[in-house]
């Protein structure tokens, strides 16, 4: 009774150590530094993929991690036959930095299946207002009136952007990375009195600068011959005991 208590107690404290081999957290991170404006050409950061070390890691959350500042230069001009004053409309402008990684979904299928992509912050200014002279009325190909309204707009942004983990396979691929950064925009304009079809509005410089990491969390299985062999060592153990 004392031997089967003792290999009983044994097979237990296997267990639970396979268990808790199998759930421990581990993470890799790579981080990406940039200093960008719209003079350069995108930048294309290149990170490497997730290792299962033949198949003893396993992905369990994939994220990317980004802290960065972004300033944009606006420029709105009035094509319009008539000159709008400040008050009269209002207009918004959004600039987001975006990351795409390249290629297809890592699954060796050919499947076509697009690549993840991430919306990593970015700056609104809303409220922007002024004098705008009139134009020619030949939107958006004729001459535009010469007051303009110049503005800017920046502000820093902390964010954390996690991948499905539909994609895992993708992060999984074996090769190297390469992701495209760069920048997505929207504008809107509001004449409450009606109008404004020639207002356009202009993002003539962005700049950003920060860091980007990717995360890769996994947890270790253990190989399925070494649990083979904790077995036989506990069948040994308990013989012994006998």
């Amino acid at each position: 009774m004392g031997n089967q208590t003792k290999t009983g107690r044994l097979a237990a404290i296997l267990v639970a150590a396979a268990a808790a081999t199998a759930s421990a957290e581990n993470t890799i991170t790579q981080t990406f530094n940039f200093d960008w404006d719209s003079s350069q050409p995108f930048l294309m950061p290149t990170f490497d993929a997730f290792d299962t070390m033949g198949g003893t890691r396993e992905l369990t959350r994939v994220s990317l991690s980004t802290q960065a500042s972004m300033t944009i230069d606006i420029t709105i001009e009035n094509y319009d036959a008539v000159p709008y004053d400040a008050g009269t409309w209002t207009a918004g402008v959004s600039q987001s930095a975006v990351l795409f990684f390249q290629g297809d979904d890592g699954g060796g299928d050919d499947d076509g299946e697009s690549a993840p992509g991430f919306g990593l912050g970015g700056v609104f200014a809303g409220g922007i207002t002024g004098d705008l002279s009139a134009g020619d009325g030949g939107f958006p190909f004729g001459t535009p009136g010469d007051v303009k309204v110049v503005t800017s707009a920046s502000d820093s942004f902390s964010t954390v952007r996690d991948a499905d983990a539909s994609s895992f396979d993708f992060f999984s691929s074996g090769e190297p990375l390469t992701a495209l950064l760069g920048t997505l925009s929207d504008a809107f304009v509001d004449v409450p009195g009606g109008g404004g079809g020639g207002i356009f509005i202009n993002i003539t410089d962005t700049a950003m600068s920060g860091s980007i990491s990717l995360v890769y969390e996994y947890a270790l299985i253990p190989a399925p011959g070494g649990l083979a062999l904790l077995g036989a060592g506990a069948l040994v153990a308990s013989r012994r005991r006998r």
